[in-house]
């Protein structure tokens, strides 16, 4: 899976270059995020190139936010993960599911960002 991380100041800004988020990309994508949690535990993953994500992709984000947690109580550190610019179909799938009562969601980067 073809990803780019930038770092703002302490956040790490994710975005995800595949239209489609499937169970092809689940490992490649929580190794590459999970190798960065040295570096920082403040994610903002832009979701703005993702047409589609099956419930493997979505599986992927919430793992990668559990480790995330358990990666930053282990280490005495704040940590949070935002998503931002899904699609109205990725929305509408992330609200039936309910993942915005684990994850924060908002519509911008500039959104994203201020949530940090």
């Amino acid at each position: 899976m073809e990803l780019s991380f930038e770092k703002l100041h302490n956040v790490s800004l994710v975005k995800i270059f595949e239209p489609k988020f499937t169970n092809l990309h689940v490992a490649s994508f929580r190794e590459q995020v999970e190798q960065k949690f040295n570096e920082s535990q403040f994610f903002a993953i832009d979701l703005s190139s993702v047409n589609y994500i099956d419930s493997a992709g979505i599986g992927s984000i919430i793992t990668a936010n559990n480790n995330l947690e358990e990666y930053a109580k282990k280490h005495n550190l704040n940590y949070k993960v935002v998503l931002f610019g899904a699609n109205s179909t990725v929305s509408s799938l992330l609200s039936i599911l309910k993942i915005d009562t684990v994850i924060t969601i908002c519509q911008t980067k500039e959104e994203a960002l201020s949530k940090f």
